[in-house]
């Protein structure tokens, strides 16, 4: 079986989304309170007027941050191999970026061994 959870964190009323250093910052955080690994590797893109990307490779996958600074919203999302604890993020989120209100989404995206098996390669 392969284990993969997703959580995507609406995040709303929000600070700090124009500081692109601060949110790299808080993205580590938010992911090693999960128990998963940055890499260190970061991937990112500015929006004009307004609006930043960013993008965090994990030992375990991926995990990134999406702003709308203009409703001092942002998205965030983890992805991960294995048994993290993505509830652990809110608490980072909450405090760093100062969050009014959020609303988490998780899904189980697990794949077991009879899935894999059925279009492996023989």
């Amino acid at each position: 079986m392969i284990t993969a959870k997703k959580a995507v964190y609406k995040l709303f009323g929000c600070t700090h989304l124009g500081d692109n250093w601060y949110l790299k910052e808080v993205l580590r955080e938010a992911v090693s309170a999960t128990g998963a690994t940055p890499t260190g590797e970061f991937a990112e893109h500015h929006f004009s007027p307004h609006g930043y990307t960013l993008t965090m490779i994990l030992q375990e996958s991926h995990a990134a941050i999406h702003t709308y600074p203009e409703y001092d919203f942002c998205f965030a999302t983890i992805f991960t191999c294995g048994d993290m604890n993505l509830d652990a993020a809110i608490d980072v989120f909450e405090n760093c970026l100062n969050v009014k209100e959020y609303v988490v989404v998780k899904e189980d995206v697990s794949v077991d061994k009879e899935e894999l098996e059925k279009y492996a390669k023989k």
